[in-house]
């Protein structure tokens, strides 16, 4: 319901809300959901993996097993013709990568990671306005939606800055003032 604005009519489309202990994957077609999954993989959980700071080559190798083995059960139904993703990840991802604030492309999310992998969080948290515990969650984050990416052959995600607890508060008052009617 939070996204149903920036959905493309008649288009199959994957949303993503990648969280820090989870992601969300649904695959609509418009506004209408077909299939949706829960992946117990977010960026926060991915960073307990990682020690160096930035992290080092090994640990980001070692990042991609688990993203891809949870990528395993990902809506696939029927292959989405684009993607929208939502969260603070994504809003923080096209700062680094100095993107337009509502697409990130394959390119950018190789120059974030590339930035992030050149300089400490907290080097990153200073130049972009962020918590330092925020800037060690977007490695982990661009993995993730770079993999996402891949598994779906997408060269790029739409971004929006409405998500889960706008549709959550949509809902509640929709459900609270029905009797209005």
């Amino acid at each position: 319901m939070g996204v149903k604005r920036d959905l493309i009519r008649g288009e199959c489309q994957l949303i993503v809300d990648s969280g820090g202990a989870s992601t969300e994957l649904t695959l609509v077609d418009g506004s209408r959901p077909i299939e949706k999954v829960s992946i117990p993989l977010g960026a926060a959980v991915l960073t307990t993996e990682i020690r160096g700071n930035p992290p080092t080559a090994f640990e980001i190798a070692r990042l991609m097993i688990p993203i891809i083995q949870a990528l395993r059960s990902a809506p696939g139904k029927v292959a989405p013709r684009s993607a929208l993703l939502t969260g603070g990840t994504a809003h923080h991802l096209v700062a680094v990568a100095k993107a337009n604030p509502y697409r990130l492309t394959r390119r950018d999310l190789e120059h974030a990671i590339k930035r992030l992998l050149r300089r400490p969080a907290k080097k990153i948290a200073r130049k972009f306005g962020m918590e330092v515990e925020r800037a060690r969650l977007l490695v982990p984050g661009a993995l993730l939606v770079t993999a996402l990416l891949d598994l779906y052959a997408l060269d790029d995600l739409r971004i929006t800055k409405r998500g889960l607890r706008d549709g959550m508060a949509m809902a509640f008052v929709r459900d609270r003032f029905a009797w209005f009617k």
